[in-house]
């Protein structure tokens, strides 16, 4: 299947089916789509379904299968291991389970009781007529809570205990905490990392590193922060309007929201906002590529361009202008632009979102090479395609109209038929109303 490539559209690229070759990294996926409604990516060894995406989406491989909807809350998947068969599914925040497992098979329904693995980064969480009593599990310290989140007690790792919000404490080997009035006072001491934390909110608030001293009097509108290595001071007036800080790597200058100015020489990274949120311009070096990069209330107007560090070498641009269009250019004579373009500037690093939502607003599309130029009018339904070289010429309209001036293929039609010229390797046809006429070859009229 390597190099094949095969597409089949209707109803304004609403559907369509793909299959793409394989190459050294990627298998063969035939993809369909029914936008908006959903997609289908199909390999040798997967499927995927998607509903909506990204709230629904089912999968199917030789030896399991499973749905999930609604960002992962609700989610079931079954699991073949040979003759064990393991199964697991979350609906939350009701119904927990897993089974196949062994001693890690679990039930669970809230708020009447029962067993968890893995619910909210908790390797374990049980419950009986929540909240009366819960206990979580996780890197070997188990809290009990009667109720919660009121009394907390644990045990292991770490122990002590606590009643929020008036006071408690909590001891390692490595750590040790104390609060009273949660979240307003506090003390948190790293033996290990020699770190202290503590403070009593909003007056004071102070921490210290073997690298590093911070303290916020009125926190957090007015503080000061010095690190060691690499050096650095920072004064904060008004937290977070004004902010001055200078150092050896890093620099920083806010007058918000008037204008802020950030610099990191390691990593050749400069940021800059000019009347925030309005204008944002960032600069940074990526490998060997400078890059540029300016925007206008985040993405109402985005624009990047790329270049060689060393010969300065124009390398690519890609413009945003939310949501009338977008467009691109490779640096190797290869540009694209579309209108309307909604999704793109906004879900730029998201595949599967745009590959499904981005056509369903191609009103008009323009992909230009330096062998071919193509454009698309009203979702596909009127394309066109260009030879750079030769001129020749292919416009398809559906239903409507197409024409054609190639070498192998001149020729026009109207309604599929109604009335239509074609020239096709000497063979030329014509119709009307949809009844063929004459028929004539070269051949033919020798003889």
């Amino acid at each position: 299947m390597k190099g094949q490539k095969l597409t089949v559209g209707c109803v304004g690229m609403l559907a369509i089916s793909t299959l793409l070759g394989s190459d050294a990294t990627k298998p063969a996926v035939r993809t369909t789509f029914i936008r908006p409604v959903g997609a289908r990516y199909e390999t040798d060894t997967r499927v995927d379904e998607y509903f909506m995406y990204p709230f629904g989406h089912a999968y199917r491989e030789a030896n399991s299968r499973g749905w999930m909807c609604m960002f992962n809350l609700f989610h079931y998947r079954v699991y073949q291991d040979g003759s064990t068969v393991r199964s697991n599914g979350t609906f939350m925040p009701f119904y927990f389970y897993q089974s196949g497992y062994g001693d890690e098979d679990y039930r669970a329904i809230w708020p009447i009781g029962g067993k968890a693995r893995g619910l909210l980064g908790k390797e374990r969480t049980e419950w009986f007529a929540w909240p009366l009593y819960v206990k979580t599990v996780k890197q070997g310290t188990m809290h009990v809570w009667r109720p919660w989140p009121l009394w907390d007690k644990s045990t292991g790792v770490i122990q002590g205990m606590a009643i929020y919000p008036i006071g408690g404490h909590f001891r390692s080997a490595d750590q040790e905490d104390r609060f009273f009035l949660w979240p307003l006072g506090y003390k948190r001491q790293s033996f290990k990392q020699q770190t202290l934390r503590k403070g009593f909110l909003p007056f004071y608030a102070y921490e210290e590193t073997p690298n590093v001293k911070d303290v916020s009097i009125g926190w957090p509108f007015f503080g000061r922060r010095v690190e060691k290595q690499p050096a650095y001071k920072e004064r904060r007036l008004f937290w977070p309007l004004v902010v001055i800080g200078e150092g050896e790597q890093r620099c920083v200058k806010r007058y918000a929201p008037f204008y802020t100015h950030s610099e990191n020489k390691r990593n050749n990274y400069s940021k800059t906002w000019y009347f925030w949120p309005f204008i944002k311009e960032q600069r940074w070096r990526s490998g060997r590529v400078d890059i540029h990069q300016e925007q206008v209330l985040y993405f109402l107007f985005w624009h990047q361009e790329q270049f060689e560090q060393d010969t300065h070498r124009f390398l690519g641009s890609k413009t945003h202008f939310w949501p009338l269009y977008s467009y691109w250019d490779n640096g190797q004579g290869h540009r694209q632009m579309q209108m309307i373009s909604p999704i793109e500037p906004i879900f730029q690093n998201h595949e599967k979102l745009r590959d499904l939502y981005m056509p369903v607003f191609n009103l008009y599309r323009y992909d230009e090479t330096p062998e071919v130029i193509q454009q698309s009018f009203l979702f596909n339904c009127f394309r066109e395609r260009r030879t750079v070289q030769t001129g020749e010429v292919e416009m398809d309209g559906g239903f409507l109209v197409s024409y054609a001036n190639t070498q192998k293929k001149k020729g026009f039609s109207l309604l599929k038929g109604l009335i239509e010229y074609k020239k096709v390797d000497d063979i030329k046809t014509f119709r009307l109303f949809w009844i063929p006429l004459t028929s004539k070859s070269k051949d033919k009229k020798s003889k």
